[in-house]
């Protein structure tokens, strides 16, 4: 969920990737812009990709989104568990383990918990 305010400042969904990314594209430009996006494993969402559609080339979006992101991409994801692997999309065991040192968690404070850029 997303304040209408935010997503229209961030020019909302890019009508350049019709099917592909425009979600991951959103997030991203969220976060440039001093958004937090927030996961939670509690939310069931239903996605009926195409239903309305007709066969489209994802590819093209697949490019244009690479072509936009890709320095930001290769760089990694910050919050992904190095001891995942990125060989699939299943999010099974690294072979390779990597030790993080861990700092213990963040809690925020009532007055964090807003839809306000970071500081």
């Amino acid at each position: 969920m997303v304040p209408k305010k935010v997503f229209f400042s961030l020019k909302g969904l890019d009508e350049n990737l019709r099917v592909e990314c425009n979600d991951v594209d959103f997030c991203l430009r969220a976060i440039e812009d001093g958004y937090w996006v927030v996961w939670t494993p509690f939310s069931v969402l239903y996605h009926k990709e195409l239903t309305t559609r007709k066969a489209i080339n994802f590819l093209e979006d697949v490019n244009y989104f690479w072509n936009r992101w890709r320095s930001r991409l290769e760089k990694g994801d910050p919050y992904y568990n190095p001891n995942l692997t990125l060989a699939s999309d299943e999010f099974s065991l690294n072979l390779k383990p990597i030790l993080v040192e861990h700092h213990g968690p963040y809690l925020l404070s009532d007055s964090e918990m807003t839809y306000s850029k970071k500081t």
